[in-house]
């Protein structure tokens, strides 16, 4: 996701053609006309190909940016990416109702991504 200037603000994953996932705490408040989202690539620039416009933005209707809970947003695109599944594709949700196999308490468990991984 990029900001107003065209440089990185946020990373987001795609989940539809015209959708995007990423943090409220990102987008909360921002009025889409703000930011951009460039895809299939890895060099993001202020000036660069494959940039798609965002109509609409929604967060979490309980999210709260003090305690940083409900942190999840949608981003409605105006147009519809076209998906190659070489360089652009959606990520991979798990089954509905999926559930993580339990392991047994005080197993050492690995945290991938951004941001905090507690609420102080």
């Amino acid at each position: 996701m990029r900001g107003s200037t065209g440089s990185h603000s946020c990373g987001a994953s795609i989940i539809a053609p015209r959708w995007i996932l990423t943090a409220a705490h990102c987008v909360y408040r921002t009025r889409p006309t703000s930011i951009s989202i460039q895809y299939a690539s890895t060099v993001i620039r202020a000036r660069a190909a494959n940039v798609a416009s965002v109509k609409r933005v929604i967060w979490h209707e309980n999210y709260s940016s003090y305690y940083l809970t409900d942190d999840v947003a949608l981003l409605e695109l105006f147009g519809q990416l076209v998906f190659n599944y070489n360089t652009i594709a959606p990520v991979t949700l798990p089954a509905q109702n999926y559930e993580i196999p339990q392991i047994a308490e005080g197993v050492p468990g690995v945290l991938a991504g951004w941001g905090l991984n507690a609420v102080c």
